[in-house]
């Protein structure tokens, strides 16, 4: 097991290495790419928690004027759900952003897959506006149009603290803190936590600070999730799901170019 998750790190640490010399051929046509992996101690999803073990999560971002292609992918590195060291799930997104004064927009699609694995594909459209103004006030909206055919969205709040942890003027931590409060539907909620009911679902708090060198990036961070409707909890705790509460620690490696 230990064999592959070193594999793994490798053949993404040669990724990052090769993509980093083809700036000069991404200038050239118009289009920027970015690349990463992130570890985690969990991966919990809109609360859910699918793996509780630590995780490989690779992601490949393609931008030109706005549009943005998106490949994301998650490996389990713990042996937690049997599957040490496959890939459990890809992502596949398409999205359009643009922005008007003082608000961001995006609307996009995004497909999931679970290759190995019996549970079936799905996939969503979305919508989001951010507002440049005070805590960077965030509202998405999710559409899954393939299996729950319900609606699920967040509300995020975020601000950064330039000098958070000061050793001296030259010297200090910057932190970036971000709240997150998840909604959704009967039929949203029917099909992913197995109970008919509706409205504010979850939350998430991640703390974190980000190194940067030149077109690389390193990102610490600290996350806690929480189921906080009392029904999903209750029926989530007798039907043996349980993991309403979780908190991991993350560490996510970037580049762009």
């Amino acid at each position: 097991m230990m064999l592959r998750h070193m594999i793994v790190v490798l053949i993404s640490s040669a990724l990052l290495v090769k993509c980093a010399s083809c700036q000069d051929n991404a200038s050239k046509n118009g289009w920027t790419y970015a690349i990463g992996v992130d570890v985690f101690g969990k991966y919990v999803w809109r609360g859910i928690n699918y793996t509780d073990g630590m995780v490989f999560q690779p992601s490949f971002i393609a931008s030109n004027n706005g549009l943005n292609f998106s490949l994301w992918g998650n490996i389990d590195a713990s042996n937690v759900n049997g599957r040490s060291g496959d890939l459990s799930e890809v992502d596949y997104s398409l999205e359009y952003g643009w922005t008007s004064g003082k608000l961001d927009f995006s609307t996009g699609f995004i497909y999931y897959d679970y290759p190995g694995s019996t549970d079936p594909s799905t996939g969503e459209i979305y919508a989001s506006i951010s507002f440049k103004t005070l805590l960077s006030p965030c509202l998405k909206v999710y559409r899954d149009c393939i299996k729950a055919d319900g609606f699920s969205g967040s509300f995020e709040l975020s601000h950064s603290f330039e000098k958070a942890i000061k050793f001296s003027e030259k010297l200090f931590i910057p932190l970036d803190l971000t709240a997150e409060i998840g909604f959704a539907d009967k039929k949203w909620c029917s099909y992913y936590h197995g109970l008919q009911t509706s409205g504010i679902t979850d939350a998430l708090l991640t703390l974190s600070t980000t190194i940067s060198s030149g077109k690389f990036s390193l990102t610490p961070s600290i996350n806690y999730s929480s189921i906080l409707k009392d029904s999903i909890r209750a029926y989530r705790n007798s039907s043996g799901k349980g993991n309403n509460d979780n908190f991991w620690i993350g560490l996510s490696f970037n580049t762009d170019f």
